[in-house]
C-alpha cells in the first residue's frame, strides 16, 4: 500500500507530474498532510522520505533552496538508515544540484560522488535518473571551465532523455536548454543558439511561457544571442523575461516557512 497516494489523493500526483511547474497550494496542503500522518508511522518510513523528497522539489521551485536542501538532507539520513540505495542516490544528485545552484562546487562533487556509488548497486533507477546524474556532472565540468567535457555530459543527457521520453517532453526541452548553454561555454554559439531554439520551443508547447523553467531558459537564451552579436534583440528579451520572472516570484512566497513537519524529529 502507498500510503502517500492514499493520504494526499490527486495532490500528490499533481505535483509527482507537474516537474517544473508552479507549485500551488493544493499540492503543499497535500504534503503537510501526508508528512504529519506518515511521522506517526515509523514502519513508513521510505515513503516518509519519498515525500520529503518531493516536497523539496516544491521548495526549490520557489527559489527557497536551504529549505529545499534541509529536506532532502533529511530525507538522505532517513534513506541511509533504511539501506535504500536508490533513495540514497536521488538524493544526493538533487543535493548536488542544490549545491551547483547555491556555487558550493565542493559539496556538489562529493555529493556527485555518494549519488554514483550508490547508483552502481541502487536497483529501480530510471533513465531520467541518470539523464539528471550526467548534466549535473557536465555543470560541474562548466564550473571548472572543462566545457568540452560539459558539452559531451549534457548530449548524453539529452539522449537519455529523448530515448525516455520521447521528442516532445518538457525533460527533452530543458536538455536543449543545458546543451546550449554548455555550447555557450565552449564558443560554439551557432550550436548554441540552435539548441536554445529548439529546447524553447519543446518547453513552450509542454509547459507554456510563463513556466518559470521557460523563463530562464529564455533568460539564457538572451545571454547567448548577446554574446553572438545580437545586441538590440538580446536586450529586449533580458528585459522582457526579467520582467516576467519578477512578476512570477512576486505571487509566491519566496521565503516560506520550512515545513515543521518535514523538519521535525520523528
Amino acid at each position: 500500500m502507498n500510503l502517500i497516494d492514499l493520504i494526499t489523493g490527486d495532490g500528490c500526483r499533481w505535483m509527482r507530474a507537474a516537474f517544473g511547474a508552479r507549485p500551488s497550494e493544493e499540492a503543499e496542503t497535500a504534503y503537510e498532510r501526508s508528512l504529519n500522518v506518515l511521522g506517526k508511522h515509523p514502519e513508513y518510513s521510505d515513503q516518509y522520505a519519498t515525500a520529503l523528497s518531493e516536497y523539496s522539489t516544491l521548495y526549490r521551485d520557489k527559489e527557497d533552496m536551504e529549505a529545499a536542501r534541509k529536506m532532502r538532507m533529511k530525507a538522505l539520513h532517513m534513506y541511509e538508515e533504511i539501506n535504500d540505495q536508490a533513495g540514497i542516490a536521488d538524493a544526493c544528485a538533487s543535493l548536488a544540484e542544490l549545491a551547483i545552484t547555491q556555487k558550493h562546487a565542493s559539496n556538489a562533487r562529493e555529493y556527485l560522488s555518494c549519488a554514483i556509488e550508490a547508483s552502481k548497486v541502487a536497483r529501480g533507477l530510471t533513465e531520467d535518473f541518470f539523464a539528471a546524474l550526467t548534466s549535473t556532472q557536465g555543470w560541474l565540468n562548466v564550473a571548472d571551465n572543462n566545457y568540452a567535457a560539459a558539452e559531451t555530459e549534457c548530449r548524453h543527457a539529452l539522449m537519455l532523455w529523448k530515448h525516455q521520453r520521447g521528442e516532445q517532453h518538457f525533460l527533452v526541452g530543458w536538455g536543449y536548454v543545458l546543451l546550449g548553454k554548455a555550447n555557450a561555454g565552449a564558443g560554439n554559439l551557432t550550436d548554441a543558439v540552435d539548441n536554445m531554439r529548439e529546447g524553447l520551443g519543446i518547453l513552450e508547447n509542454t509547459a507554456g511561457s510563463a513556466n518559470v523553467k521557460y523563463l530562464l531558459a529564455e533568460l539564457a537564451y538572451s545571454e547567448v544571442l548577446e554574446a553572438s552579436g545580437s545586441h538590440t534583440v538580446a536586450r529586449e528579451l533580458k528585459t522582457k523575461t526579467e520582467r516576467a520572472l519578477q512578476n512570477f516570484y512576486r505571487g509566491q512566497c519566496i521565503q516560506c516557512r520550512i515545513s515543521a513537519a518535514a523538519l521535525s524529529l520523528r
